[in-house]
């Protein structure tokens, strides 16, 4: 289960320590990822009537495949269920992610019916895990800022953006948290993922 929130991110030099100070979050070292996602869709668009997502995403070259169903809201936040395998392509993924929990039918009708890319976006994720100190309800997520080009076809368009993953912990310390970052920096939430946004192009 993938929880999220995401934001525009505004455009200022050292925006990570913007985010800590104004969060009061300790964190760990901030890691650096190239990533790249192919996004795939049926010519019956099966993915997007049922609000599903597949893709193969590039992380610093290493392949990962992600099936995302079932988005709803909670608490303002994103609510997804989530299936992630390595994979070295498309087929490959599908093949292998019932071993993960993923519907088995679904994939099953994917390899079947044949994907083909819809999308994809090209961005560097500047990535730091974050936990809310203090006694008692605690939570853990993963804090990033990716910043990069939405891509269908031949066109294209630059984007930024900040996103809160929730981890462990307290959900209710979770929420309040994005609350205190959006309120502190005057943040605006985006509500589009980057594959309807690139989608729109």
């Amino acid at each position: 289960m993938e929880r999220e929130y995401k934001w525009d991110a505004p455009e200022r030099d050292n925006l990570e320590e913007e985010l800590l100070a104004a969060s009061g979050a300790e964190n760990q070292e901030c890691d650096s990822i190239i990533m790249e996602a192919i996004y795939y869709d049926t010519k019956k668009e099966t993915l997007t009537l049922l609000g599903g997502a597949l893709r193969l995403r590039l992380e610093n070259g290493k392949g990962v495949c992600c099936l995302k169903i079932s988005m709803e809201d909670e608490g303002g936040g994103k609510v997804r269920q989530e299936y992630q395998v390595p994979a070295e392509n498309i087929d490959d993924g599908l093949e292998k992610l019932p071993e993960a929990g993923a519907p088995g039918e679904l994939c099953a009708r994917l390899l079947s019916e044949g994907v083909y890319e819809v999308c994809r976006t090209s961005f560097t994720r500047h990535a730091m895990v974050v936990t809310v100190p203090g006694e008692g309800e605690i939570f853990t997520g993963e804090l990033a800022v990716d910043t990069g080009r939405l891509i269908k076809g031949q066109a294209a368009a630059p984007f930024r953006e900040i996103e809160l993953e929730y981890k462990s912990g307290s959900l209710e310390t979770y929420h309040a948290f994005a609350a205190r970052l959006q309120e502190s920096l005057g943040l605006q939430v985006q509500e589009k993922s980057k594959s309807q946004r690139a989608m729109e192009l």
